[in-house]
């Protein structure tokens, strides 16, 4: 395997000349924020003004990734592609007056939208300018353990997780089949949830998806085990589409593909974004349909007259995701003149959550309520009731925690690591390392529109421990090779 061409390494005078328009950028931001009102005649014409705002950052975040030679098909783009869309989403169709309803469905007040749009903006600014300067350090990935997995040990690994997490998959498969076929989509959260060890299953099922790509890291020349774990990858994309789990179904798309890209063929950057924008564009119609119920669900018309009565689907699909850009107003307008800053807590609960619930009846991290359960019941405790929710963003978790001066440190910090994770990967040849980071995007790829409590957990048990399982089973092979040799010496 040949790692991929990340730049991890940037020219000095490329980097500084990045680093020096990044600083452009946030000075021209600071003082339009600070002093926009003296330039424009109305507070409507002020958030405008930072839809376009919003429109330059995102493109100078996507074409300083590609100046800088990043892939299109890669870990970091994908994530600053998510990111701009849940983020300034429906501020970039706000300047070509796409949004049918107005901005957020014109629910705020326009100081509540300039702050909201000023805040994601300078939250992502900040991620991208952690993200530069992993891209500017120089060296190659460590090595954690002496033992690191080789193309076998990653095969028997992949096949021993796929086995663990076959059954429980199937289990979690049925239990939200019959769900959605009983009442739709919101039956899923009406219900009770499986706590303790009632809920073992939830916690073993991924590790499914943890052995199709390890298996297929490693499956170039081994046609039939490519074929079985595509085929279980592609059956189980199926089923979260037609659950109604839309971005989970839409993350294993993206994490199968990166792996067949990097280990198997090389997918053509033209043949992605068409792919992406297809998947994409079917969403409303998923999110319209997804509450049917019984039969109605197995009609195929009903899905072909309701996308031919969508009009425009990707750019309601745009505005759908950045409706998350109201969990940072909503934030912004009880923080801190209802309740006080978090000061880390949430970060601190979230590094709880790597414990399984074992030794409480209810997850301490679960009983203080994470950052979106607390906005549901704080904002429409009625629909909370319903077992509803908005998610949340992790620009907002960084200012509930921290506020405005410290939160860009914060995410600074979230852009280094991420990038260098990303890095850890792409400029090695290990193949466990590529599949487990895809096994960990399934996951880390929603954090942009929730919080840190759904990182933590997948992080340790579908990244740190799937990898020393492997490199276990690396070092029992390579002990038993010595062993081997020695008696042959012996011989």
């Amino acid at each position: 395997m040949q790692p991929i061409q990340e730049p991890n390494a940037l020219p000095h005078g490329k980097f500084i000349l990045a680093i020096s328009i990044h600083i452009f950028l946030f000075i021209g931001m600071l003082l339009w924020y600070s002093g926009s009102e003296y330039f424009v005649f109305s507070s409507a014409s002020t958030v405008y003004s930072w839809c376009v705002v919003s429109s330059i950052i995102a493109i100078w975040l996507l074409v300083s990734w590609g100046w800088m030679g990043g892939e299109l098909i890669s870990p970091y783009c994908a994530f600053l592609i998510a990111a701009i869309m849940f983020s300034t989403g429906q501020a970039i169709l706000e300047v070509f007056s796409l949004n049918p309803y107005g901005l957020l469905n014109n629910m705020f007040s326009d100081q509540t939208l300039i702050d909201s749009l000023f805040l994601v903006n300078l939250g992502l600014w900040s991620t991208h300018c952690g993200g530069l300067f992993a891209q500017k350090k120089k060296g190659s990935p460590p090595r954690l353990w002496t033992y690191e997995p080789n193309e076998r040990s990653t095969k028997i690994s992949g096949w021993i997780f796929f086995i663990l997490g076959f059954g429980p998959m199937m289990i979690v498969m049925q239990e939200y089949l019959q769900k959605v076929a009983q009442g739709g989509y919101f039956e899923l959260y009406s219900t009770e949830v499986a706590i303790s060890y009632d809920a073992w299953y939830n916690l073993l099922a991924p590790f499914n998806l943890v052995g199709n790509l390890l298996i297929l890291s490693v499956a170039k020349k081994d046609t039939k085990a490519k074929y079985i774990a595509t085929a279980m990858m592609g059956v189980l994309i199926l089923c979260y589409f037609f659950i109604g789990l839309r971005t989970f179904a839409m993350t294993i798309l993206f994490a199968t593909a990166w792996i067949w890209h990097t280990s198997i063929q090389r997918i053509q950057a033209k043949f992605a974004v068409l792919a992406g924008i297809s998947v994409v564009a079917i969403f409303p119609v998923i999110f319209e349909l997804r509450n049917l119920a019984g039969e109605e669900r197995l009609s195929y018309n009903i899905y072909v007259e309701s996308f031919q009565k969508t009009e425009n689907p990707l750019v309601l699909a745009v505005n759908e995701t950045g409706n998350s850009l109201m969990t940072v107003a909503w934030t912004l307008e009880l923080v801190p003149d209802q309740f006080d800053y978090n000061y880390g807590a949430d970060y601190f609960y979230a590094l709880t959550t790597a414990l399984p619930n074992l030794f409480w009846s209810i997850h301490p991290a679960v009983a203080r309520q994470s950052p979106g359960i607390w906005l549901v019941w704080t904002v429409f405790p009625e629909y909370a009731e319903r077992g509803g929710a908005f998610g949340y963003h992790f620009i907002a978790e960084a200012y509930l925690n921290f506020g405005w001066y410290f939160s860009p440190v914060i995410l600074f910090l979230v852009g280094y690591g991420i990038n260098r994770l990303f890095l850890w990967t792409t400029n090695s040849t290990s193949y466990t390392r590529y599949a487990l980071l895809a096994s960990f995007l399934i996951y880390f790829y929603p954090y942009v529109r929730n919080d840190s409590y759904f990182v933590v957990r997948p992080f340790v048990w579908y990244i740190i421990i799937p990898f020393f399982v492997a490199c276990f089973v690396q070092k029992t092979l390579s002990g038993s090779s010595q062993n081997h040799q020695k008696r042959i010496g012996h011989a």
